[in-house]
């Protein structure tokens, strides 16, 4: 959305900021909810939309603005950034929160299209995206994949 690019920033003052990559200038900035812990996770730009996770759940900013497109989970607990999976035109956003919860989140609206719970020892880290499919570590030690269904069902 701009000319020379943005990098965007979570403080632990609570607040996004975007700002210019070549003048260092405030773009735009946007306070979350207030929670208990600061903010430690990455964000994620996907085309217009900037994806950050927090300890008052999951946002969705618009990326030219800051205004915010939505915000769900507030009651989890996210330290790992989101990321993008999944084969094209079916991509979600994946992110564990610090309880064991993992979610796929709709890019849209943020609607949750599946949960599982596969460690009750949380996720603190980001997963990591091959071919369509993801993995991510537990702190139970544990690495897990999840794939895509192939076209076969």
């Amino acid at each position: 959305g701009f000319a020379d690019g943005a990098v965007y920033v979570t403080g632990k003052d609570k607040v996004v900021y975007a700002l210019n990559l070549t003048t260092g200038s405030l773009i735009w900035q946007h306070r979350l909810a207030t929670g208990s812990n600061g903010d430690v996770a990455g964000t994620a730009l996907i085309g217009n939309r900037l994806y950050l996770a927090s300890d008052t759940g999951v946002y969705a900013l618009g990326a030219g603005s800051g205004a915010q497109v939505w915000n769900v989970l507030p009651q989890s607990t996210f330290y790992g950034s989101p990321v993008l999976a999944g084969p094209g035109g079916q991509r979600v956003l994946i992110i564990g929160d610090t309880a064991g919860n993992l979610y796929a989140l709709n890019l849209s609206t943020g609607a949750t299209l599946w949960t599982q719970k596969p460690s009750n020892e949380g996720f603190w880290g980001s997963a990591a995206v091959s071919q369509g499919g993801f993995y991510i570590a537990g702190l139970d030690g544990h690495l897990r994949s999840y794939a895509p269904l192939s076209s076969g069902g």
